[in-house]
């Protein structure tokens, strides 16, 4: 039955544009909230499948995630620095912390 799949490809298609077109409709506000519950979300979905589908109850994800917040905030509110450099230091960051705990997991 081709259309129940011509269907679903017209609502993914326009709630892909209407996705597109929020920053250009909506408050900063309203966007910048868009963007926590979206961060958030995937937090707890990554959460959501140690605990659930692998049976591990694990936080250090959590915790790299607080580390490379940190520091994004750090940067851009003490030092100024300018939007694209302060999250790719942030990841950089809890990247070089992830290793570092792994390397210790791993060697115990």
């Amino acid at each position: 039955m081709p259309f129940p799949r011509i269907q679903r490809s017209v609502v993914l298609l326009s709630l892909l544009a209407l996705l597109v077109a929020v920053p250009w409709i909506a408050s900063d506000y309203f966007v910048m909230m868009c963007i926590r519950v979206m961060y958030f979300g995937m937090l707890t979905l990554s959460l959501c499948y140690l605990a659930g589908e692998l049976g591990v109850v694990s936080l250090m994800q959590a915790s790299f995630f607080g580390i490379a917040g940190y520091f994004i905030a750090i940067l851009q509110t003490r030092y100024q620095i300018p939007f694209p450099i302060p999250p790719l230091v942030g990841i950089g960051v809890a990247v070089l912390f992830a290793a570092v705990a792994g390397l210790l997991v791993i060697r115990a």
